[in-house]
């Protein structure tokens, strides 16, 4: 009787397909004041005195909008959590905001992922974004200033 019901419990555990779990990684940056504080200080750089002179107002202009934003940015990567198992994998950024204002559509890009970072290229310059895994704390490089929350994506009329 043993035996069967461990046959059984075999059988039917790996007699169904297994599928993969999309999810939806979003994670922020809060700090609004640091935003609008850096603009700043690109503004009243020499740098940008000398060489990017009429950039300034925009940047200006950038500080005091991002102060009165929710947050200072937010990307939502969807992912399949399959592919985290991989070294390298495709995955989509499907939103990308800026103190509050939409900057970019869905894009594709490269992830690489270990035990403990999830990596993607951000940029063509290479600008990594690095999700700890164990904290879900994030940031470009070895910044974490952004926090991450992770949910379902629920397909409707899946087969």
């Amino acid at each position: 009787m043993k035996n069967k019901i461990l046959f059984l419990t075999i059988v039917l555990t790996f007699s169904f397909p297994t599928f993969s779990a999309p999810k939806m990684i979003t994670c922020t940056d809060w700090d609004v004041k640091a935003k609008a504080r850096s603009f700043r200080e690109q503004a009243e750089s020499d740098f940008w005195k000398n060489n990017m002179k009429e950039y300034i107002p925009g940047r200006l202009e950038l500080a005091t909008f991002c102060e009165t934003a929710e947050y200072a940015s937010k990307f939502k990567l969807s992912v399949d959590t399959d592919d985290l198992n991989k070294e390298v994998f495709d995955l989509e950024v499907q939103e990308y905001t800026f103190c509050g204002t939409k900057i970019k559509d869905v894009e594709r890009k490269k992830g690489r992922a270990t035990n403990s970072v999830i990596s993607i290229t951000m940029s063509d310059a290479g600008d990594i974004f690095n999700i700890d895994r164990s904290t879900l704390n994030s940031g470009f490089k070895i910044k974490r200033n952004f926090s991450c929350s992770i949910e379902d994506i629920v397909i409707k009329n899946q087969i």
